[in-house]
């Protein structure tokens, strides 16, 4: 929040699902496909509160986000 109200700049969510292919902890990578999705931007000129709640209900809509396919590499 601190940036967007310093940069006074409209702020574009971005959301992915790596983690079904990179998992945390851990060294393992597992083949597959991730998706990555640019959400509406919030409009600058937002207090702090308000923009925390508009990014939380961005990424609560957005959390549909389908799985990584994973593919066989062998």
């Amino acid at each position: 929040a601190g940036m967007y109200l310093s940069a006074d700049a409209p702020c574009c969510p971005v959301i992915h699902n790596s983690g079904w292919c990179w998992r945390n902890p851990g060294i393992l990578k597992i083949p597959g496909v991730i998706t990555v999705r640019f959400l509406a931007p919030i409009p600058p000129g937002l207090s702090r509160k308000q923009f925390t709640l508009a990014l939380q209900q961005a990424l609560s809509q957005a959390k549909s986000l389908p799985r990584g396919k994973q593919t066989d590499l062998s």
